[in-house]
């Protein structure tokens, strides 16, 4: 994230880039990033509360690739705060 952001941010973006590549799974490299965990990756997955680009959430069991975008909606997340500052808001 640049710069400042507003205080009741409720959507987190994320477009990934990678110097290398890598074989870890994107459902494993978002919960260990943003702090969270594997179920409640997919428990967003299925309430549609997470979008990922261009593929779709099928590429969440595809290793993670360049170009991928990632929004989820974190309106109603009690620690939604902590979940964007794990991403580098």
């Amino acid at each position: 994230m640049l710069g400042d952001r507003p205080q009741n941010t409720t959507a987190l973006e994320l477009q990934l880039g990678f110097e290398m590549p890598t074989a870890l799974r994107l459902d494993r490299l978002l919960p260990g990033q943003l702090g969270i965990s594997r179920s409640r990756l997919q428990a967003w997955e299925e309430k549609r509360s997470l979008v990922v680009g261009p593929d779709g959430a099928k590429v969440l069991r595809k290793p993670a690739r360049t170009g991928t975008a990632i929004r989820v909606d974190l309106a109603g997340e009690s620690d939604r705060e902590a979940i964007i500052s794990a991403a580098g808001g």
